[in-house]
């Protein structure tokens, strides 16, 4: 598999604004000119130690700035939209159908699931997916926004 430096650069730049951080923030926490950011942002070969030491100012895994790994934020704007979005569907089927429509107490449901991958190539994607999954587990994310969102 092929590195490929520009899509590199532009998680690169999307960890870095998600994290609130400029330029001149990543390139005084590691010891670089602005310059050298905006250019490994721009889709420069960069290196492996630079790479280890950008995935850690950025809370991140080099895996994950490969591409090559599961992409778990602090800050879920998709998942807050999902949350959004189920809030306003309930609110407009409760106006709808008055007295027919029950707001469920928990907006996610855990329910078992089952995936199918090719015998002797499905390892990488269950590794991954197991790990997304424990995150996900472990932080209280899916409580945090349920709970938001059904106003607890």
């Amino acid at each position: 598999m092929a590195i490929d430096f520009n899509e590199i650069g532009k998680r690169l730049k999307a960890y870095r604004l998600g994290r609130g951080l400029t330029t001149d923030e990543i390139a005084e926490r590691l010891g670089i000119s602005r310059a050298a950011v905006y250019r490994i942002e721009g889709g420069e070969v960069v290196k492996t130690e630079t790479l280890e030491r950008l995935a850690a100012v950025l809370e991140t895994s080099v895996a994950s700035l490969l591409g090559t790994g599961v992409e778990y934020y602090s800050s879920s704007i998709s998942t807050d939209a999902a949350a959004l979005g189920f809030h306003v569907a309930i609110s407009i089927a409760s106006r709808l159908y008055p007295g027919q429509v029950t707001q469920p107490r928990t907006m996610f449901t855990e329910l078992p699931f089952a995936v199918a991958v090719t015998k002797g190539r499905g390892a990488p994607f269950l590794t991954r997916l197991n790990a997304g999954i424990a995150a996900i587990r472990a932080d209280g994310r899916w409580q945090k926004i349920n709970d938001r969102w059904t106003a607890k």
